[in-house]
């Protein structure tokens, strides 16, 4: 259903970035009563007015079908306060008791990481690690997954999500994967190729921009870099980064700061999302 004249998504995949979204969905994908609503990635929601959400739902590519649910893929919906009006931008063009939300998390102190190796392969990303993931970096603020997490529960209703742990899903995704065709009222499936991880970060080898300045340029202009994604096809887009890219050994962040972030900066933000989530994140605490 939908409160506007647009055909809408109906089933969000929002996070986190560098948090496994990418395979997931490629699992949602599998089922037959599923299908992306247009691409991965789509951002349909993610503009400052409702206007230009309804700009990008007429630009965007929708594949038609008769499936239950229509998938918006899109990490950038839980990237508060630089994506601030997702929550309201849904409700106010989809049907707001009728749109269903799978938030995947993984250990935030992985996620940054992963996330600030991944913008210095594909940005040009120059400052420090232990400078860039500060209290009040984006890195950090994303996966600050309970202010994230709050901003939908003030909007949607609780039992309109299903929140997946990361570790929990990817140590046997088919195990993991029932209970998402259970939340959404489908019948389960068995994956193809459960065991790929189409965006698994390389821990061992890492990537450096050839054109820093090129990068650096992308890095601080998401408006050129939406431009650049909603043109380029997926395969160009992909071909293009690999070019402008190199493979280099990869740094391993500094020693202690992974325990001195999990046992302070994020300290109370996991506990907060173990009570909003229900999950057991007690793996992700440091003991005293």
């Amino acid at each position: 259903m939908t409160k506007s004249d647009l055909p809408v998504p109906n089933l969000f995949l929002i996070g986190a970035q560098k948090g496994g979204s990418t395979t997931l969905s490629r699992h949602l994908s599998q089922h037959p009563d599923i299908r992306f609503f247009s691409r991965k990635e789509p951002n349909l929601f993610s503009a400052d007015t409702v206007d230009e959400c309804k700009t990008r739902l007429r630009a965007a590519k929708q594949k038609t079908g008769d499936q239950t649910y229509h998938l918006d893929g899109s990490v950038d919906y839980t990237r508060y306060p630089l994506r601030a009006h997702v929550p309201n931008n849904i409700a106010t063009l989809c049907d707001p008791q009728a749109v269903k939300f799978i938030y995947i998390l993984r250990n935030p102190f992985d996620r940054a990481v992963s996330e600030y190796y991944w913008k210095r392969e594909r940005y040009g990303e120059y400052v420090p690690i232990e400078e860039a993931l500060s209290d009040t970096s984006q890195y950090v603020l994303t996966s600050s997954y309970d202010i994230q997490i709050e901003r939908f529960l003030g909007t949607f209703d609780r039992s309109q999500f299903l929140f997946v742990k990361f570790d929990d899903y990817y140590a046997d995704p088919n195990a993991g994967f029932a209970p998402v065709c259970d939340f959404l009222g489908l019948a389960p499936i068995a994956i193809d190729n459960p065991d790929r991880a189409w965006g698994k970060t390389d821990k061992v080898e890492t990537k450096e921009p050839r054109f820093k300045a090129l990068n650096r340029f992308l890095y601080n202009n998401n408006a050129v870099r939406d431009v650049i994604k909603a043109a380029m096809p997926d395969r160009m887009l992909r071909r293009t980064t690999a070019f402008l890219s190199k493979p280099v050994p990869r740094q391993q962040e500094p020693e202690g700061m992974r325990d001195r972030m999990l046992s302070g900066v994020f300290a109370d933000s996991i506990a907060r999302t173990e009570t909003l989530t229900g999950l057991d994140l007690s793996d992700w605490k440091v003991a005293a």
